[in-house]
């Protein structure tokens, strides 16, 4: 058998030659098709079996196989039906603007600006939606333009993202805005409603300080300070602010009664002038009128001969002021002596401003007081003197008394006073007195007073219907200690005299107290106590006496009890109080106590019993 696919490789020619015995065949690739006997294989023109085999492009049949040639923006590859389209968007194959968008067509693509440019695609230039008005900001914001954009921002007193802006608050958001004045918010924004004396800036934002000073007849006749908010007006001297406060006006210094004292004040402009009384000078500081003349003062002045001349005696200050004179005690004064004034003229009131016991100072007019003890010593003399405001006090010793009309301590006569020394006789001594006293009496106080010692029987009571008196006590006592004590005696004496009842200017005199229990130290001449337990023997006898502030209390022994008539302590008899011993047993009172004896024909036994 001939192989003939060995001796012929390319037989097939497009296929594979497969040898069987006496023969071969032929097993065609694609692209061809085998002939009716299987022994060639034929090309296969696909381009006519299959018109729509190159989509988009031209079919060339090709040994085997075909060839698309594809239409600009497509690809194909052979043997492969049909052209597909090239994505230029992808591989970068197109020429769209940087700011445009690549969008793939069938066969080719399309360029298109992106939004917020504008142009073909292939050149993209920005839009300004700002300018436009294609913008979506709100009507209170303000548009920015960016490159392919735009930005919205809300204005000035609004709050939000531009698109949507609310009025913002500020007076709330800020409560320091409007200083000196009231913030009030509006659409966008604020303004500010200023206090007085601040008015609002240009924007109305803020509160401005009006300078008032700028303003014309402001401060006239001073100098005007600016102020936050308001001014201040200093005046010259002489003049003051008037209502208003913006202007100055003339002082009346004539008004002030301190302005030109003792003289006659004219206001002038800004000033005044003081126009002195004859005898009377301007002082160095111009506000009054001062007598500077010195001369001696007198207390007293009698007429001398029919011409009207006056003579003056008891001289109380030399070389003085006719104001420290005439303005206090004095009633004449000066070399010949003129009369004072008289109180309450107009002479008076010009030399006197401030009254008795005050002058005006001869430095500055202020009113002062007189100091009479050391400008006029004669008007204490033989005592001590004391200034005081306006006046002044003359204390003479003890045992004188100040003469008003020579201004002289003299001896007080103490024995003028009616029984000042009691039952004795006074006798006057320079300043003092003594008394005499009668026997039996003891001459106490220095000698000024007369104490009876004398010891009678003390009452504890007085019948004054019938002048009798019971309830005499078992001791002798003084009057005074009678009387005077606590609670002791009513009456005394033999026969009795009835003691002056307390709170009594006869109680007084005794005792030198009004309260009972209370006598005066003759040494002190204050009141103390009566110790009634030491001074008074036999008080509270068989118990204990406590003295005490004004009186005295008796505390008596088991067995006695207090007898307040006899002041003292008595046994109780309990023999008398009922039966206190047994039967067959008779009681015996003891002091203090009692005892209890069997009677005759019985005795004691172990029990205690009489049997």
């Amino acid at each position: 058998d001939i192989d003939e696919c060995e001796d012929n490789p390319n037989i097939c020619d497009g296929g594979q030659c497969t040898n069987i015995p006496g023969e071969y065949r032929c097993l065609c690739y694609d692209g061809f098709m085998a002939s009716e006997d299987m022994k060639t294989c034929v090309d296969v023109n696909e381009c006519d079996l299959n018109p729509n085999i190159c989509l988009s492009g031209t079919c060339e049949n090709t040994k085997g196989s075909f060839i698309c040639h594809c239409d600009m923006g497509y690809s194909g590859k052979k043997g492969k039906t049909g052209c597909t389209d090239i994505n230029e968007c992808e591989i970068g194959a197109h020429n769209c603007d940087r700011h445009a968008v690549c969008t793939n067509t069938a066969g080719s693509f399309k360029c298109s600006c992106s939004p917020g440019w504008i142009g073909d695609g292939i050149k993209c230039t920005d839009l300004d939606e700002c300018s436009n008005g294609t913008h979506m900001c709100s009507q209170h914001a303000d548009c920015k333009n960016t490159m392919g954009s735009y930005r919205c921002l809300c204005k000035e007193g609004y709050t939000g993202d531009g698109f949507t802006c609310t009025d913002l608050d500020e007076c709330s958001e800020n409560l320091n805005l409007c200083g000196n004045g009231q913030c009030l918010n509006a659409p966008g924004g604020y303004r500010c409603e200023c206090d007085m004396g601040f008015v609002p800036s240009a924007d109305g934002k803020a509160c401005e300080d009006i300078d008032e000073c700028s303003l014309p007849n402001i401060c006239v006749f001073g100098t005007c300070h600016n102020l936050p908010g308001l001014f201040r007006c200093e005046c010259e001297i002489g003049y003051e602010l008037d209502r208003s406060g913006g202007n100055c006006t003339d002082v009346n210094e004539c008004l002030d009664p301190t302005t030109c004292i003792s003289g006659n004040c004219v206001n002038t402009p800004g000033s005044y002038t003081c126009d002195c009384p004859p005898d009377f000078e301007l002082n160095p500081t111009r506000v009054g009128c001062v007598d500077t003349r010195s001369g001696n003062c007198y207390l007293d002045v009698r007429p001398r001969g029919d011409n009207g001349d006056t003579a003056c005696s008891n001289e109380i200050g030399v070389g003085v002021s006719k104001a420290s004179c005439c303005c206090s005690l004095g009633k004449a004064w000066g070399t010949p002596c003129e009369l004072c004034p008289a109180v309450n003229t107009s002479e008076y009131k010009i030399l006197c401003p401030g009254g008795e016991g005050f002058r005006p100072n001869p430095i500055t007019v202020i009113l002062e007081d007189i100091d009479e003890c050391q400008e006029l010593p004669g008007l204490c003399q033989g005592g001590k003197c004391i200034n005081t405001f306006g006046s002044f006090q003359c204390r003479c010793p003890t045992g004188y008394y100040l003469n008003e009309d020579t201004r002289v301590c003299d001896d007080v006569n103490e024995c003028e006073t009616p029984g000042i020394c009691g039952p004795g006789t006074c006798y006057n001594t320079v300043g003092n007195y003594t008394c005499i006293c009668p026997p039996d009496y003891m001459q106490v106080n220095g000698g000024n007073n007369c104490m009876d010692m004398r010891r009678s029987l003390c009452y504890r009571n007085y019948y004054a219907d019938n002048q009798t008196c019971d309830g005499e006590l078992l001791f002798n006592m003084t009057k005074k200690m009678c009387c005077c004590s606590y609670n002791i005696g009513r009456a005394w004496n033999k026969p009795c005299e009835q003691c002056p009842i307390p709170s009594t200017d006869e109680f007084a005199t005794l005792c030198g107290s009004q309260r009972p229990g209370f006598v005066i130290d003759i040494y002190t001449g204050l009141p103390v106590d009566i110790d009634e337990c030491r001074e008074i023997p036999g008080v509270c006898e068989n118990g204990v006496c406590i003295n005490m502030v004004g009186s005295f209390r008796c505390e008596c022994p088991v067995g006695f009890f207090y007898n307040d008539k006899l002041l003292v302590c008595e046994d109780i008899d309990e023999c008398q109080n009922g039966p206190v011993c047994q039967r067959n047993a008779e009681c015996i009172n003891t002091a203090g106590s009692y005892r209890c004896d069997c009677k005759p024909g019985y005795r004691f036994t172990s029990t205690g019993q009489c049997n």
